[in-house]
């Protein structure tokens, strides 16, 4: 059978996501972060319980419900886990005939005006060992296992419980992105895992045992015998075993391929450690212009010096396309989103924020011609604030809640996330509206406050905000996500009182 993608449901009723071939089946939990559940190996007819709970994972995003979507006939689904202003998105692909997956991670600042401080790697509790750029779980007993294959640029470092990360940790300036790829494999018929790299697996002992993941693979194998060299050529299929005897007295052994490059070697070298890289802060000028921009103070000769600089013209057209919105001048907003995209073209918040502008501005006057919308989807389907935009650009004429939040509402926190992003455009109209609708869902205090700091922005009277606030509690068992959320707290302490 081919790979294939499908969503089932546990017998407590919660989702799993599944994908399936003829040679693995392999479960996700989409409800704790991609997480796998189960991993059944055809080959063997048993399952890889040591893939349990191995799962993306980034520094402050915890296992959080996602969004997902599943892409049936090429055996993929794709999540997007938002925790505050740390976007966690990874798509993971099934081979359509191999026990491989595929996982393609990104991690993306969607903060304006808030640098992130971070790293991105994998969670997999009580992993066995760790070669350059690999992971893996092996048991002896029943020979089978699962390794974790990072590409070559790539390197795993250990950080305890069960955290393998990147050996740098990045500071993600506001908006940008990073990310990496990997690959999940079964191993099956091998006693022990001594070396993983991304075209094997072998085991060394009296025998070598040597497992190929990729098309047939042939080279030769060096030995080091007693300090005398040896060599003799090799071929190796996917799927099965090659077992060689070794001679006593072996000291190395080394696959190279065809054409000449190191496939693998045993004894494994070390993994390097990679030193802490120090981050590159912006300059100290521009630190101050996001700060006092995320207050509210614009400063615009600064921003439009921002756009000579490298590196920071793409942020620089998103903050000027932003301060028009808030000056009520979404004509012009939408010409400085659209310029932010020619830096930064995988910026999905920026491909939102022109599909918004362009709505307020009146510049789509038919739904065919929404181009920065369908641009937006294609940059990010699961983005939430699509649906966002979706609701807005609607009449709200109906008595139930809207069935194009439910997906949000049922992610605690999403809709206060997606409000504070919203209420930084200055469009308080639209902010109000969507948390109007946002509260037909169910409480949440947060929503309450961004929705009284709305009000208190907008000038109307502060019984409004009163009302709103009455629904919060105590402000300081508020757990505000970002610089927009601490605003809103703060807003309405200083108004209304804590």
């Amino acid at each position: 059978m081919a790979a294939t993608a499908r969503l089932e449901t546990t017998r407590d009723g919660n989702p799993l996501v599944v994908l399936e071939n003829s040679a693995i089946r392999v479960e996700f939990d989409p409800y704790a972060g991609g997480s796998v559940t189960r991993v059944r190996d055809k080959r063997s007819d048993s399952d890889l319980q040591l893939a349990e709970r191995l799962r993306v994972a980034a520094q402050g995003v915890h296992p959080a419900p996602s969004l997902w979507a599943i892409e049936e006939e090429a055996g993929a689904w794709s999540m997007l886990a938002i925790c505050g202003e740390v976007g966690l998105s990874a798509t993971f692909t099934l081979h359509p005939t191999e026990a491989k997956v595929q996982v393609d991670a990104t991690l993306h600042n969607r903060s304006l005006t808030e640098a992130l401080e971070t790293d991105l790697g994998l969670a997999w509790p009580d992993s066995d060992g760790m070669g350059p750029g690999a992971c893996w779980r092996h048991d002896a007993e029943t020979r089978s296992g699962i390794g974790v294959l990072a590409e070559d640029d790539f390197a795993f470092r250990t950080e305890g419980n069960g955290l393998w990360k990147h050996p740098v940790r990045w500071r993600l300036a506001p908006r940008q992105s990073v990310g990496f790829r990997c690959l999940w494999v079964a191993l099956a018929d091998l006693p022990r895992v001594d070396t993983v790299t991304s075209h094997l697996a072998m085991a060394v002992g009296d025998r070598l045992c040597l497992r190929v993941f990729a098309p047939v693979v042939q080279g030769r194998i060096d030995l080091l015998v007693e300090g005398q060299p040896m060599s003799a050529p090799f071929t190796a299929y996917p799927e099965r075993t090659l077992a060689i005897d070794l001679p006593p007295g072996t000291e190395r052994v080394a696959v190279v391929g065809d054409r000449r490059q190191l496939l693998a070697e045993w004894p494994s070298p070390p993994n390097p450690q990679t030193p802490r890289a120090t981050p590159t802060s912006p300059p100290p000028w521009w630190l101050d212009t996001l700060q006092a921009f995320g207050h509210g103070r614009t400063d615009r000769t600064a921003l439009k010096y921002g756009l000579s600089e490298v590196g920071l013209r793409g942020l620089a057209h998103a903050l000027l396309g932003t301060e028009a919105l808030r000056n009520d001048q979404p004509a012009e907003a939408s010409r400085w989103f659209e310029g932010a995209l020619g830096f930064a073209s995988d910026d999905h918040l920026a491909w939102w924020a022109l599909a918004f502008s362009r709505r307020l501005a009146n510049l789509d006057e038919q739904d065919d011609d929404r181009w920065a919308l369908v641009g937006a989807h294609e940059a990010a389907p699961l983005e939430p604030m699509l649906r966002v935009e979706a609701f807005l650009s609607q009449p709200s004429n109906h008595r139930e809640p809207s069935p194009l939040l439910a997906p949000l509402a049922a992610i605690p926190g999403l809709l206060a996330v997606c409000a504070a992003t919203l209420l930084e455009t200055g469009q308080l109209e639209q902010t109000a509206r969507f948390i109007d609708e946002a509260l037909r869902h169910g409480e949440d205090p947060m929503l309450r406050c961004v929705m009284a700091a709305t009000v208190l922005r907008s000038g109307r009277m502060a019984a409004q905000a009163a009302e709103h606030a009455s629904h919060i509690g105590a402000l300081s068992e508020l757990k505000p996500q970002g610089m927009v959320q601490r605003a809103a707290v703060d807003a309405v302490a200083a108004a209304l009182g804590s």
